[in-house]
Parts: C-alpha cells; sequence; structure tokens
C-alpha cells in the first residue's frame, strides 16, 4: 500500500507538510502490517510467486500478535495480493500494470459549470478540481446539480438533497460530504448506503457521527484556543459567541471547546460567555441577533466587548449591528470570524478571521477519496490543517501580534 499523500497520515501536527508519507508507527497493528508487505514488495522488487515471511517473523519483527499477521494477510488474500498453498507457505501476487481507468467523484453540493454555488465551496472546490487535472487518470466530480430534484413538498430541502445523493450513489465511485448538506440521521442512512456498496465517503470536517477517521479539516481548535488566550491577555471580559447548530456542526464544537480552553477552563477573572447557537451564515439574522444582544445588555448594565462568529457573514452583520450602536471597532468592541471567505467589497474586508488554504483543503479531500479507493476503502485517520489569522482590521494591536496576524497597509495603524 503505497501512501503518497497526507490523506494516509495519522493526526499530524499542523507544521507537517503536506505530501509526507505516512509514518507506519501511526498506522493500526493490521494496516501497519499490510503497508509493510506491500511497501516492502515495492522496495524489493519481488517478483509474482516470491515467498512472504512466516507469520511468526512478521509479528517479531513488526511487534505486532499473530492473530494481527493472520488478519492482515486475509485482507490481503481476499485483495488478491497474496496466495496461500497449503504446507509450503504464502506467495506474493504482483500486479499486473492497468491503463487508468476514469473515475466519477460525487460532491454534496451544487456543482453547475461555473464552479459551486457558494463562495465558500467554491474556493475549496478549486484545489478539488486541480487535484482532479493532476491525477493519471481522468476524474469527473459530479454534483447535486446533475441529479434531478425529487417530487416532494416545499420546504423539506434535507430529505431532497438526501434523495438526490442516494440516486448519485450508482453513477460515482465515491462521495466527498460537506458538513452542513444532511442531518446527522440522514447521514448515517447515506454513508451506510455508500460504503455498503463499496463507495467510500469522506468528510470536509470531522464527523462525530463516524468517529476520527476519513476527513480532512482546519485546526480549529489550536485556533480557537490561541483566539481565547489573545482575548483574555488583552483585558477582554464579556464575549459573545455566535455559532452554528451543534448537533450537526463539529466544527462549532471545536471552537467552543478551543475558545473555553484559552480563556480558561473555569472561565475565572469575571470572564463571561454569551453563546447563540443555531446561526446559519446569514449576515441579517446575525444583525438582528447582535442588536437584541446589545440592547439587553445594556438594559443590565453590561458591555460586550469581543464577538467570535463561525461565520465571516455572520460577523458582517455584527459589525453593521455594532456601528449602529455607536461602538468603535476594535477600540470598544473586537470582532472574529471563523470561516476565512473573501471580503471584498463588504463593510469590513478586513475583518480578523482565519484563513486556511483553501485549494490544500480541497485537494487533500481529493487525494484522500482516491486513497481509500485504492485501499479498497480502508479507513484513514484524520487530516488537520493550519489555521492562521489573517486581517487584523477588527482586532486590537495587541491581539494582532498575540493572533501573529503581520501587519498590513489596509489596516488601520489604531488596529495595528
Amino acid at each position: 500500500m503505497k501512501n503518497p499523500s497526507p490523506a494516509s497520515q495519522g493526526p499530524i501536527s499542523t507544521d507537517t507538510p503536506p505530501g509526507r508519507k505516512a509514518d507506519p508507527d501511526r498506522l493500526r497493528p493490521m494496516e501497519r502490517v499490510v503497508h509493510y508487505l506491500l511497501e516492502e514488495a515495492g522496495r524489493a522488487g519481488w517478483k509474482d510467486g516470491g515467498q512472504l515471511p512466516t507469520n511468526r517473523e512478521l509479528a517479531e519483527n513488526l511487534k505486532v500478535s499473530i492473530p494481527t499477521v493472520n488478519t492482515a494477510i486475509a485482507r490481503l488474500v481476499k485483495q488478491g495480493r497474496v496466495r496461500t498453498r497449503k504446507g509450503s507457505g504464502k506467495y506474493f501476487v504482483a500486479q499486473k500494470p492497468e491503463a487508468p481507468q476514469p473515475r466519477r467523484i460525487g460532491v454534496s453540493s451544487l456543482l453547475t459549470g461555473g464552479g459551486f454555488s457558494d463562495p465558500w465551496e467554491n474556493a475549496i472546490g478549486g484545489g478539488m478540481f486541480h487535484a482532479a487535472l493532476e491525477t493519471p487518470a481522468p476524474i469527473t466530480l459530479i454534483g447535486l446539480s446533475s441529479v434531478p430534484l425529487p417530487e416532494l413538498p416545499e420546504g423539506q430541502p434535507e430529505e431532497s438533497n438526501f434523495r438526490r445523493l442516494m440516486a448519485m450513489r450508482d453513477q460515482v465511485c465515491g462521495l466527498i460530504l460537506f458538513p452542513y448538506s444532511l442531518k446527522r440521521s440522514y447521514r448515517e442512512k447515506l454513508v451506510a448506503s455508500f460504503e455498503s456498496a463499496g463507495k467510500p465517503v469522506v468528510y470536509l470536517n470531522p464527523d462525530r457521527t463516524f468517529g476520527g477517521a476519513n476527513f480532512v479539516s482546519p485546526d480549529y481548535h489550536t485556533a480557537g484556543s490561541r483566539l481565547g488566550r489573545a482575548l483574555r491577555e488583552t483585558g477582554r471580559k464579556r464575549i459573545a459567541v455566535m455559532l452554528g447548530d451543534p448537533e450537526n456542526s463539529v466544527s462549532s464544537q471545536l471552537w467552543h471547546a478551543g475558545l473555553c480552553h484559552g480563556l480558561g477552563s473555569t472561565l475565572g477573572d469575571g470572564i463571561t460567555l454569551l453563546t447563540r447557537e443555531k446561526l446559519l451564515h446569514d449576515e441579517e439574522v446575525a444583525h438582528r441577533v447582535f442588536a437584541e444582544m446589545l440592547t439587553k445588555e445594556k438594559a443590565k448594565g453590561a458591555k460586550i466587548d469581543a464577538v467570535f462568529c463561525l461565520s465571516d457573514i455572520s460577523a458582517m452583520g455584527v459589525c453593521r449591528a455594532a456601528l449602529e450602536a455607536g461602538l468603535k471597532i476594535p477600540a470598544d468592541l473586537s470582532v472574529i470570524g471563523g470561516s476565512g471567505v473573501d471580503l471584498t467589497g463588504r463593510i469590513f474586508p478586513h475583518l480578523t478571521r482565519i484563513h486556511p488554504s483553501f485549494q490544500q483543503w480541497g485537494r487533500a479531500l481529493v487525494e484522500l477519496l482516491l486513497h481509500r479507493l485504492d485501499t479498497k476503502n480502508l479507513d484513514y485517520p484524520g487530516i488537520i490543517l493550519p489555521a492562521p489569522f489573517i486581517g487584523g482590521g477588527s482586532t486590537t494591536a495587541r491581539e494582532n501580534r498575540l493572533l501573529e496576524i503581520p501587519p498590513s497597509p489596509f489596516v488601520p495603524e489604531t488596529a495595528q
């Protein structure tokens, strides 16, 4: 099993370079045996019919149990890479080179001739398209727009997306699942159906339903922790946190956990978190909700001095409500976004926000799915990508230094 991309790695640090080979010590024992045998076959140039070491020798060399070796060998026999001869041992079966076969990959998002329908998805999709173009085998990305809408009563988008994705299953070899495409109950049914049909699924952001495997995600927890420390050290005391639906958004949970870690596990020193959940990427809704929060806080004689929004678009609504209330950003109120989209032409284009490499994100998703296909749906540990902060226009100079945001000629000096 050759693993030439970050998709084969275990949980990696944020400074692990993409494309580095897997560390076998990070694989599960059975996967380590499979990895060793196929890698050794490649290095040694084993010919068809070359005899494998005994199971005991493999167990001793790799420091695993003999039953683990037995399970690994059984998998390779099932895949046609090893054959057994009663009484004489086990033998390697060389794979004959095959011409690359075209592949169709499903994406749980609308996809038209001009790209993805959402700017955030479009940025990630750029990396997916580049990865698809660079593979030896032709790859076609298939979006929801290629599947006819089922006839359903109005107001049932979840059921509609679920049925369209199920209809897509027989058209594709695997699926890239965006986090908000389906609610948890639908995701469980969908993934079970695809995986049982031999069509692997990979996730954009971790999915708590399916454990810590087969996903690509920015390091939200570390970014949240860094932000929490910066706000604590600059004396912010009353912090509004505007998140998505925690039932379906693991990124919301990771951001919240990271913020709490950075601020202090007990939120001591008089620090208060005001959390609002189930807010979509909607500027107008965020504007209304935050205006109401400011009014209620003012009536209590309290003052919000920092806001974190999971969505940068929601952060624009928060900035509008703050300015309308006579607050100065960032002197009176720091505002931070958590999605990293392009804000050109909006009220605060230099909003402080994370900025993961969308190209790297999309590329890693395609590579991860291809590796699952090449290894007969073998699970791979999730890939964690760096999530640096950019902007700096809506946080103070000291906060920017703590967040390691470089000075920018486009950000007012008062913020720097």
